[in-house]
């Protein structure tokens, strides 16, 4: 027997309605359990030049995160003891991890940033001119059909504001906004979970980057061809990390 719910709009068929919902919980990425402690963490955020970064993000992973304040200075609260991961971002930087001890009297933690753009650009420096498109196998890969190509033509048709907004509308690809303001690109995994796949510019892994930076760093105009391959289809050149889900290549102007 069906049931019916009666609201403003007219009725609700109260089975669909929870299938609905039961299937939006699936999609939904699992709650994070934060770990919290009686710890105390002190630090300063800067650019390259030595400027404050005010409003950055810092936090120690499945942990407490805080801000920085204008002045570049920031205070955590409620960390666990002992050695924890701390990370370190801010729109348009390479965010930073290391390793920290949350101890008693520890001494307060100094981290310079450099943006995203000096690292692809000493990062080309040091590679060979094997990375540019030309030479990268892309049309060869797209003929394969292992993963979904985008070229320029591709992009210029879908008319995006932004880089991060070509991907809206991939399926098995979507932007995750976390509670902490930032917005991550997850990809469907082998078991049917969302995770993080591995970001490549021009080639390159660049971890742990945010669709916030990579927004600062290229332009939609910018971009000559974009490879999106699931944990199933990832190349042998693209799974330098085991822990990876999947692959987004992104092929720029900048490294040609």
């Amino acid at each position: 027997m069906t049931k019916w719910s009666h609201n403003v709009g007219g009725c609700v068929n109260l089975g669909t309605h929870l299938q609905l919902r039961n299937v939006s919980s699936l999609l939904a990425p699992p709650p994070r359990r934060l770990h919290t402690g009686s710890g105390r963490l002190t630090g300063t955020v800067i650019n390259a030049a030595g400027e404050p970064l005010a409003g950055a993000r810092v936090g120690i992973i499945d942990g407490p995160q805080t801000r920085a304040n204008d002045s570049g200075e920031w205070t955590l609260d409620n960390a666990p003891v002992g050695t924890r991961m701390l990370e370190v971002r801010a729109v348009g930087y390479f965010p930073d991890r290391r390793p920290v001890d949350v101890v008693a009297g520890a001494l307060p933690v100094w981290t310079p940033l450099s943006t995203v753009k000096a690292v692809l650009d000493t990062v080309r420096v040091v590679a060979s001119r094997r990375s540019r498109f030309e030479q990268s196998g892309f049309e060869e890969r797209r003929h394969t059909g292992a993963g979904r190509y985008l070229t320029a033509t591709d992009i210029e048709k879908r008319l995006p504001l932004t880089t991060s907004e070509i991907f809206r509308g991939i399926i098995g690809v979507r932007l995750d906004l976390s509670a902490h303001d930032e917005t991550s690109f997850q990809m469907r995994g082998g078991t049917s979970d969302w995770c993080t796949p591995m970001v490549y510019f021009d080639g390159l892994p660049m971890r742990g980057l945010a669709a916030e930076d990579i927004d600062v760093v290229v332009r939609p105009r910018e971009i000559l061809g974009i490879e999106i391959y699931s944990e199933a289809s990832v190349p042998s050149q693209y799974q330098l990390f085991k822990n990876s889900c999947g692959a987004i290549v992104i092929w720029t102007k900048l490294g040609s």
